[in-house]
């Protein structure tokens, strides 16, 4: 006796993401191909990187081995100990970054979010320089940019080289952290061809 694989109006619904990968992977053999990707993607970078949030395909992973893999331009954050947090996606921006690594518990000021007008005590902001190896300071540090720009504004208080000091500690101290990376201390908008590194 010939048994076929007939599908009905009622069973599409339980076709659904996530638990219909699963349903149809155990019912009718078909892959799921985010969880092939998710253990390639963990068994290559297993003990190296510590992916500390993940959602709808946009992760944000603790000092990477690498950024192939990431898309070009993406974000990220430095602590004042060195550590990288980058993000997988270059539709994360730094405020939803910064948000959710507050969450976490990792962002302790309670006034990450002023990131751009505060002088920077545990965290600075930074953007990957196209689909190169080379981490910068990222756009929304308007505060150390040469332009003369009027949307440009320098941080209360505090001259640009002072800034920028400081900003270079964070930069050193990822080096020493992630060797891997080159580190710019320029804004990402400012740099050519070749940037100028820490």
């Amino acid at each position: 006796m010939k048994r076929s694989l007939k599908l009905v109006p009622e069973s599409l619904k339980e076709l659904q993401e996530g638990i219909g990968d699963k349903y149809a992977e155990r019912k009718w053999g078909i892959p799921d191909e985010e969880r092939d990707w998710d253990k390639t993607y963990y068994k290559t970078h297993i003990n190296k990187d510590k992916i500390i949030f993940s959602f709808e395909g946009v992760n944000i992973v603790k000092n990477p081995s690498s950024l192939k893999g990431f898309d070009p331009s993406v974000r990220g954050i430095i602590l004042k100990n060195g550590d990288v947090y980058m993000t997988t996606s270059n539709t994360l921006i730094h405020s939803d970054l910064l948000k959710i690594l507050h969450k976490k518990n990792i962002v302790k000021d309670s006034d990450y979010h002023l990131f751009q007008i505060k002088f920077p005590n545990e965290f600075i902001t930074i953007q990957r320089y196209l689909s190169t190896n080379i981490i910068a300071v990222g756009e929304s540090n308007v505060s150390l940019a040469d332009s003369e720009q009027i949307w440009y504004r320098p941080i209360a208080g505090y001259k640009t080289e002072e800034v920028l000091k400081e900003f270079k500690k964070f930069l050193v101290a990822a080096k020493r952290k992630n060797p891997q990376f080159k580190y710019s201390y320029k804004i990402i908008d400012e740099i050519d061809s070749a940037p100028p590194l820490v």
